[in-house]
């Protein structure tokens, strides 16, 4: 499917909600929700650093008392940069991802609440997977 300039391949169990710089998405068991962003496309240079997406991530899903980072991931595999990181608010869980691949960056970020995490693994995989094999409709300019 094709929603706010994405090519975005999911499970049908997932319901998703295009908004103008971002796609919302939450699966039929409703644990959690995966918000999709555009907004940050073109705000890295080319040949860009995990560690400048990594900082990027962190920037988009800043909140006060946000804990540190943990469970971070980086992979770099045929020319692109996926990488994640989860974290706790409060009673909120969080984990965010980025994929950078021909000069564009999208970022992601997965949320539920910290009682039902356990419950949300599969989603949480799923979500991730999303992640992985969503790109941009139209190459960078």
């Amino acid at each position: 499917m094709t929603l706010a300039g994405l090519k975005i391949v999911a499970p049908p169990s997932w319901l998703f909600h295009e908004f103008e710089h971002f796609v919302l998405a939450r699966p039929d068991t409703a644990l959690g929700s995966l918000q999709v962003s555009t907004a940050y496309r073109h705000n890295l240079p080319s040949g860009a650093s995990a560690a400048e997406c990594f900082s990027l991530a962190r920037q988009f899903v800043s909140r006060d008392g946000m804990s540190d980072p943990f469970d971070i991931s980086e992979v770099s595999e045929h020319g692109s940069l996926f990488g994640g990181f989860s974290y706790n608010v409060g009673n909120d869980f969080g984990r965010v991802w980025y994929h950078f691949f021909d000069r564009q960056l999208l970022l992601g970020v997965y949320r539920s609440t910290r009682d039902k995490v356990a419950d949300a693994t599969g989603e949480l995989q799923q979500a991730e997977q999303i992640m992985r094999a969503s790109w941009y409709a139209t190459p960078s300019i």
